[in-house]
């Protein structure tokens, strides 16, 4: 009897749905730290946004949650959150945090779609967000870090200028290497990673993938 009245009752739904669910964000969410610890994820999601949008969350206590053993990791926990926040702020005091971090990936993603694999890697973003005073940092850390760090470390640096200039940068930073061959040999992989580097496609490793149930959110 009312069903030429069902596409009205969508489209005002569809209309009405939205601002409830910002309003939603904006009585459950503190715009301090206090709410990206939350147990409530959307407390944590509407916390973080609006940090984003004041920017006046307090640098320190952010790279303290980097520095919390005991902070949640999970995918839009509070250390993830931290981490975005610090690359969007570009703070450049959370570098050295961010480096002692590269490796990060967060936990219990739930992702329906692929990423290159190095996005996955929010701190090695979060550097590239921050730029350029990243890069003397990153030249004296090549050397001593692992391969895969190193990788990410290149990537960054490449992300920052653009394959070519990346690799003429770590040229003269090779050439100025001198006798010290393994520092030498250090910049000259980072520089081969960058020639050969593609775009890999993939989903995190299958134990930090949250089951999607249809339906679910």
């Amino acid at each position: 009897m009312y069903k030429h009245l069902l596409p009205i009752a969508m489209c005002f739904a569809a209309l009405l749905i939205p601002s409830v669910y910002s309003e939603e964000l904006k009585t459950v969410s503190k715009p301090d730290m206090e709410g990206l610890y939350s147990e409530k994820p959307l407390t944590r999601q509407g916390t973080y946004m609006q940090l984003v949008e004041q920017r006046n969350a307090d640098i320190k206590s952010l790279i303290a949650v980097l520095e919390d053993k005991t902070a949640n990791t999970e995918f839009n926990g509070p250390f993830h959150y931290a981490v975005e926040l610090l690359g969007e702020y570009r703070a450049v005091e959370a570098i050295d945090a961010l480096m002692a971090k590269i490796l990060y990936v967060p936990s219990n993603f739930k992702l329906e779609e692929m990423l290159p694999r190095e996005r996955y890697y929010v701190c090695a973003v979060a550097l590239v967000k921050i730029g350029f005073p990243c890069l003397e940092k990153i030249y004296l850390r090549m050397p001593k870090a692992e391969e895969k760090e190193r990788q990410l470390l290149a990537w960054i640096v490449s992300e920052m200028l653009g394959k070519e200039e990346a690799i003429a940068v770590l040229d003269v930073q090779k050439a100025k290497a001198g006798k010290d061959e393994a520092k030498a040999a250090a910049l000259g992989e980072a520089i081969t990673h960058i020639k050969e580097w593609k775009p890999i496609f993939e989903r995190p490793p299958e134990s930090r993938i949250r089951p999607h149930k249809a339906g679910s959110e």
